[in-house]
């Protein structure tokens, strides 16, 4: 059975309907618009705004993680979907639970059939029946979406797919991959569709200050905490290569990803922000050098910020400290946010979350003194721990934004960037602080960081202490974190345990010569920072955990 396109809408309804059954799944679909489109959707074309909503409802189901399930909503609704499919559907659920996104280069045309398809990133190759633009089209064409597979493999694509027919536009995303494989471990990439969404449709970018240049620079002072001299010279690498507006990948192998790549060791910045920051104020540093701004001459010189949220945070905690009624601090806070309240009369109307820097600083304190007023003795808890947490989530505005992601950067690389605990001790006191905090969390907020996180803390129990005091007892002078030597391995060991050779980011090995006291303290997946000379003596700027694997693209090592 060949399910066309029309058959393919009334799966994707079907799924919607049960989506709309559920109230979580609704909630987080409403919600992760922002996530999609990187900013709001586009609504300046009905047309286009009805297929946009379609693309991100194909994301939603078959790629986004739903944190309430632990899994892709398509997983958890397709008993549903195939208990309660309408006859002409059949069993079919899985035509649709086994699409993907790409980018896709039509080959060939297949007369009667369709067409023959690249997929420019994975390599593989797929037959597409009822070719989209009326079957005008033509070799060279891109097709950007999710294909669905029907019978005798062929493949449908979705309705809100789109062709692009140009050949510069070909010719510079081959050479983008080309050039992102060559630093890739494995050269097989995988386009996700919410950042195709961004590449292609425009979507995904921050509303543009009226200052752009000056938001970076506020925000490498603040938040990066980078010296004036070192602000200067990122403008002076901005400001030397004009920003190219048909590269569709920038941060690959370009002066913005060489910034991102020193703010990756050198400070402990959302490198997501720090991003969106440096990508808007190239784009404005380049208009202004070619005299096509027409935006007011930004502000450049340092000068004070207003107090604002900053301000407001501030003197929550100083009343903490110094032992001011909580309740009183927290309505106190409210007042000076303007947040308001919701209304008696109103109880299920939605208000959005506050978002102030510091909430979680705010959460852990309110914790400590509902731990402190019950008087309860809770062996393995330190509650100075943690503080280390509450400085590093300061920029994070809403709670829930504390995720599992966060909490693993946090461990696995802040911590030892920042060079926060001393000793082995001091990290399990921090470990055990941060489960009894996650679980409190859970039961009091219902954010579900202990069912989250619960089995990555099991497995940092140890090596988190392990690689503490293997840092501490490297050399002081090993190197800074810009150092243009240095590089990231991987530890490898032989079938006793014991250290064998490294391996690098793309995939190679390299025999290292170790004291032999710092080879029985490495285990098989250690993350190292550091580099090695002609004789393959290795110099390590700094240890991290082999859990640090799990962190995302350019947020840690």
């Amino acid at each position: 059975m060949t399910l066309p396109t029309e058959s393919i809408e009334l799966g994707l309804d079907h799924f919607a309907a049960l989506i709309g059954e559920h109230s979580q799944l609704r909630e987080e679909l409403g919600s992760s618009g922002s996530e999609f489109f990187g900013g709001e959707p586009p609504r300046q074309n009905a047309a286009e705004a009805l297929l946009a909503g379609r693309r991100h409802l194909e994301w939603f189901l078959f790629e986004r993680h739903s944190p309430a399930l632990f899994g892709s909503p398509s997983e958890f609704l397709l008993d549903a979907w195939l208990e309660g499919a309408p006859s002409e559907l059949g069993t079919q659920g899985q035509v649709l639970t086994n699409s993907f996104a790409g980018l896709f280069e039509v080959v060939e045309l297949l007369p009667g059939v369709g067409c023959w398809l690249r997929d420019m990133a994975g390599f593989g190759s797929y037959a597409l029946a009822h070719p989209l633009d009326d079957g005008r089209l033509q070799p060279g064409d891109l097709l950007v979406g999710r294909l669905f597979p029907i019978e005798d493999g062929l493949h449908c694509a979705s309705s809100a797919a789109a062709i692009f027919r140009s050949p510069t536009l070909a010719g510079a995303l081959e050479a983008d991959l080309e050039q992102i494989r060559s630093k890739a471990t494995g050269k097989v990439l995988r386009l996700s569709q919410n950042g195709l969404e961004k590449m292609f449709w425009g979507a995904g970018h921050q509303p543009r200050t009226e200052d752009a240049v000056g938001g970076l620079r506020t925000y490498l002072r603040e938040d990066a905490a980078l010296p004036k001299d070192r602000i200067d010279s990122i403008f002076s690498v901005l400001g030397a290569a004009p920003f190219d507006p048909e590269d569709l990948t920038p941060g690959a192998g370009d002066p913005l990803g060489a910034i991102l790549d020193e703010l990756a060791f050198g400070t402990n910045v959302d490198l997501d922000a720090a991003r969106r920051h440096l990508l808007l104020a190239w784009q404005e540093i380049t208009k202004q050098a070619s005299g096509t701004s027409n935006d007011p001459e930004p502000n450049l010189p340092d000068s004070p910020e207003p107090e604002g949220q900053a301000g407001a945070v501030a003197r929550f905690d100083s009343g903490r400290q110094a032992g001011r009624d909580l309740d009183e601090l927290f309505d106190n806070l409210e007042k000076d946010l303007e947040l308001g309240s919701v209304s008696d009369e109103n109880p299920e109307e939605d208000t959005p979350a506050p978002d102030f820097p510091g909430v979680v600083g705010a959460m852990i304190a309110e914790y400590r003194w509902e731990y402190e007023s019950a008087k309860e003795e809770v062996p393995d808890v330190h509650l100075e721990s943690l503080s280390w947490l509450a400085e590093f989530a300061e920029p994070i505005g809403v709670f829930e934004e504390l995720s599992a992601a966060e909490l693993l950067r946090f461990l696995t690389f802040w911590l030892h960037e920042r060079e926060a605990l001393s000793t082995g001790q001091e990290a399990r006191e921090l470990l055990s602080s941060l489960r009894h905090f996650m679980a409190w969390v859970q039961t009091a907020h219902e954010h579900p960081l202990k069912d989250q996180f619960e089995s990555t803390l099991e497995r940092l129990q140890e090596s988190l202490p392990r690689i503490v005091e293997l840092n501490r007892a490297l050399p002081d002078a090993a190197g800074t974190a810009d150092d243009p030597r240095a590089s990231l391995y991987e530890v490898c060991v032989d079938a006793s345990g014991q250290f064998e050779h490294l391996l690098d980011r793309d995939g190679q090995s390299h025999q290292a010569q170790l004291e032999s006291d710092l080879g029985a303290r490495l285990r098989a997946g250690d993350k190292i920072h550091g580099w090695l000379d002609l004789h393959g003596e290795l110099t390590i700027r700094r240890c991290y955990p082999p859990e640090a694997a799990g962190l995302v693209p350019d947020s840690g090592p």
